[in-house]
């Protein structure tokens, strides 16, 4: 190989993964027989450690076939780009992706991904299987349930808030908690996220934990707390994307008027809070009375913490009421080497024995119903029915990257007080991402 190779060769990497192992490993594997999976973190190794089970179980046809999944940037916001790069070379550099379905409309209009084949007949296998017909929807890109079908559903998520009960009265942490959870299973999203915040202001730790913390790093987390916010105090942020409309503009204003909003929307500064895990370690370093997680953070959360030295727990958890709906999708690539094998992987990922691989060893939220696990898993996932019929979801537009980063940032500096016009900065501004 010539220099020049290997120059050219750098500078690929560079575009792409920042990671010199990571693209030669990629390099290496994409023509021998293996499918390439590209997406976000692999919590324990669980996704590829499921492609470990695809490639051990015998089938006709496919001797030898194996496949690898490959981790890309530490958020959401990253991965979305480094996947789009890989979609894009000249050269093909992978065969699925693994990616929030908010980005699939974007990722189809510009032919990266290709629909998937005999669609009716793996929607029945998806409604067989007792997949959330949510989840099934959100890999359509078009109206209707005859719209193409562009992803598989890998796995769910519906959002958290976490409650650090180290940081109240040990005869006051069951009323927080229970409390919470009466607001939440009735429903009452405003007044759920105003009673918190009273519970935060009346906590017993230093000052500066009395808070919630959100995903509020300059990221999706900060689009999805925002979200959910919105449409708690009554805005509905998927139908009203630019948010002209009176009910968004009010619930903005709500929001301004009864939260502590430098403390809420500001910028983490001095630590490392600015990603999703950065906003796990400060709530394992005890930083914040309430912070809105993930349920797979929440279980790392418990996973990595040693009880208080009384024998109590450090935390408990209330699902969130009207929380974003989560999770990722997992697509055929345009230029797949091996189309065949790589939607035999995906559906393995989408069925029962890769839903359950994927959520005893990572955590993983199933994109099945309950009925399918044994006893033990039901417990846990009673409630994620409920949960998921009710979450909230995000626009769904072409350009939804930069109207997430647009979105966030315009109405953060809003809520932090700054002097901008709603109409200009805020609706003006946004019609130009959702707008052709």
């Amino acid at each position: 190989m010539s220099a020049g190779a290997v120059g050219g060769g750098l500078v690929e990497w560079a575009l792409h993964d920042l990671n010199p192992t990571r693209w030669i490993a990629d390099r290496l594997a994409s023509n021998d027989g293996t499918v390439l999976v590209h997406g976000g973190d692999d919590s324990n190794e669980a996704r590829d450690n499921t492609l470990a089970v695809w490639s051990a179980t015998p089938r006709a046809g496919r001797v030898g076939r194996v496949a690898h999944y490959f981790p890309v940037g530490s958020s959401s916001d990253d991965q979305a780009g480094i996947v789009r790069n890989k979609l894009s070379a000249a050269e093909p550099e992978t065969d699925l992706v693994v990616i929030d379905p908010e980005h699939l409309p974007g990722l189809v209009e510009d032919r990266l991904v290709q629909a998937l084949p005999d669609a009716p007949a793996l929607t029945d296998m998806l409604r067989d299987e007792g997949c959330f017909a949510p989840l099934v929807a959100r890999c359509r890109v078009g109206q209707g349930s005859r719209a193409p079908l562009y992803a598989l559903p890998l796995n769910a998520d519906a959002p958290l808030l976490v409650i650090d009960l180290t940081l109240f009265p040990p005869k006051e942490r069951r009323s927080v908690v229970d409390r919470l959870v009466r607001l939440e299973q009735t429903a009452q999203a405003a007044e759920f996220w105003l009673t918190a915040q009273r519970f935060a202001d009346a906590s017993v730790g230093p000052m500066e934990t009395r808070r919630i913390l959100l995903q509020a790093g300059p990221y999706e987390g900060l689009t999805v707390s925002l979200v959910e916010l919105i449409h708690a105090f009554g805005g509905d942020v998927r139908a009203d994307p630019t948010l002209a409309t009176p009910a968004g503009r009010a619930a903005l204003n709500q929001l301004k008027q009864r939260f502590p909003t430098e403390q809420m929307f500001a910028l983490p500064t001095g630590n490392d809070e600015g990603d999703e895990n950065g906003t796990l370690v400060a709530v394992q370093e005890h930083r914040a009375a309430f912070a809105r997680l993930w349920p797979s953070q929440y279980r790392q959360l418990l996973t990595e913490t040693v009880a208080e030295e009384s024998g109590g727990r450090a935390y408990a958890a209330v699902r969130i009421p009207g929380g974003v709906l989560g999770g990722q999708v997992v697509a055929l690539a345009h230029n797949a080497t091996a189309p065949r094998a790589a939607l035999e992987v995906a559906t393995f990922l989408a069925r029962g024995q890769g839903q359950s691989q994927l959520f005893h060893v990572g955590g993983y939220v199933p994109t099945l119903g309950p009925v399918f696990f044994e006893n033990t898993v039901k417990a846990q996932l009673e409630g994620m029915p409920a949960a998921l019929g009710t979450a909230v979801s995000r626009p769904s537009i072409r350009r939804y990257a930069p109207w997430s980063s647009a979105f966030r940032e315009q109405v953060r500096l809003f809520l932090l007080g700054r002097p901008i016009d709603v109409e200009t900065a805020i609706t003006g501004n946004l019609k130009t991402f959702v707008t052709d």
